[in-house]
């Protein structure tokens, strides 16, 4: 099979159907790590768990352990070898944490655009041709690409749909952040944190960074930073963050790429 300069052969190009049920068991775990949270917020405002409450936490609790249990056995049974392996070898990475990931973006290289055509009852679903997307059309997927554009309120749906899927932005942000954390204790294992020690390096990088334009992020509610200050702590860590991801995704994009046209 050839999709555009590439030659791939089917065995290598994982069917939609298992990338879908990635993305139903990925669903499924967010919902009820929704629920766990929303239901300990709600027992917490008691100022008396019955013993119906304490079973009614625990079922959920139970559930959700199932959840991500499930997640990960489908991540181990249908996601390439090389991905896997990616993910052995990144300190902080979590299994569940890439499943849900790869459950949002599907094939990080091979794309299969699909959109809505017509109205009402003639609304229909249309597949159009695989390609193979490059390292920065998957940035712009994943909703980490243009990072002058931002969401706002008035925008259209095409607009919005064109900064990127919020959810895959959300988990490389976290995948970032447990790669951090989990550097220190890497290094005294006699692990390497490749991104951990990137993240260490682009902090550095910004540790005397002053603002050209006005930042809200670092400025109180209504008082933005004025160009000139310096970037706030938590300014520092979100780009270091940001980029961390990036530069997962775009690793991950030359893995799968390598093992699909080897």
């Amino acid at each position: 099979m050839k999709i555009g300069q590439y030659k791939i052969t089917k065995r290598k190009i994982i069917a939609d159907e298992i990338w879908a049920n990635l993305k139903f068991q990925a669903q499924v775990y967010d919902d009820v790590t929704k629920l766990k949270v929303a239901t300990n917020n709600r027992a917490g405002r008691l100022d008396y768990r019955s013993h119906d409450v304490e079973a009614a936490i625990a079922g959920i609790e139970a559930a959700h352990k199932v959840a991500k249990q499930t997640l990960v056995d489908t991540y181990l049974v249908n996601v390439p070898e090389e991905l896997q392996a990616w993910q052995r070898d990144s300190p902080g990475v979590g299994e569940h944490t890439l499943a849900r990931l790869l459950g949002t973006i599907g094939d990080p290289c091979i794309a299969l655009p699909m959109w809505w055509e017509g109205t009402g009852a003639k609304r229909h679903l249309v597949e159009g041709k695989r390609f193979i997307r490059t390292v920065p059309q998957l940035w712009q997927y994943s909703g980490v690409g243009d990072s002058s554009r931002k969401r706002s309120r008035g925008m259209s749906a095409e607009e919005a749909m064109g900064l990127g899927n919020p959810d895959s932005k959300m988990l490389l942000y976290l995948m970032a952040e447990s790669s951090m954390k989990g550097r220190i204790t890497a290094r005294k294992n006699g692990r390497v944190s490749p991104y951990g020690d990137l993240y260490d390096k682009l902090r550095e990088e910004v540790a005397d960074k002053e603002h050209s334009v006005e930042c809200r992020r670092c400025g109180p509610s209504g008082k933005p930073k004025q160009p000139g200050t310096p970037w706030n702590p938590g300014h520092q860590m979100a780009h270091a963050l940001r980029l961390v991801g990036k530069q997962m995704l775009a690793d991950i994009h030359t893995i799968r790429l390598e093992a699909i046209t080897s």
